[in-house]
């Protein structure tokens, strides 16, 4: 029968946009401080990285790869750290603008009351760039991504991301 262990110490680190999952691949890589500390009695270390672009999520997930085998060897317990990384998207400008346009009601379904003077924070107007680099530091633009891909798409809800 498998050991069922309590932590009294959970420490979760979130890793927002490239230069997010690009810190937490460092934490992760870090085994000289890593490793002492899962070794830890007690110890849980949950880590979740969001990004728009692929290439540092595909970076994470390999240093993971290492991680996990590292452990092994180490004999950490694989229940001692979570990581999950999550690349997001949006399938059109439109059903983003659609979104941002719709967010008062994604809002209330949670029981969130809306501001009954709402404005989208975005325009249609506005140039969506290719994604492949990230979002070059538009803040209103990942927030309408990550609101998407939570609220409407329901990739990075609690189901999706345990």
């Amino acid at each position: 029968m498998a050991q069922v262990r309590s932590y009294n110490s959970a420490i979760q680190l979130i890793g927002l946009g490239g230069a997010g999952t690009n810190i937490l691949e460092a934490f992760i890589n870090n085994r000289r401080d890593l490793l002492p500390l899962l070794k830890r009695e007690g110890i849980r270390l949950s880590c979740l990285a969001i990004d728009v672009a692929d290439h540092d999520i595909q970076s994470l997930d390999r240093s993971t790869k290492v991680l996990w085998d590292d452990l092994k060897e180490e004999g950490v317990p694989s229940d001692k750290i979570s990581i999950i990384a999550k690349s997001v998207k949006f399938p059109t400008p439109e059903s983003l603008f659609d979104f941002i346009n719709k967010y008062p009601e994604y809002l209330e379904r949670e029981g969130v009351e809306s501001p009954k003077d709402y404005k989208p924070w975005l325009g249609s107007s506005m140039d969506i760039p290719p994604l492949a680099g990230g979002v070059g530091r538009r803040r209103a633009l990942s927030k309408a991504i990550y609101g998407l891909n939570y609220h409407h798409l329901r990739l990075l809800d609690r189901k999706s991301v345990v």
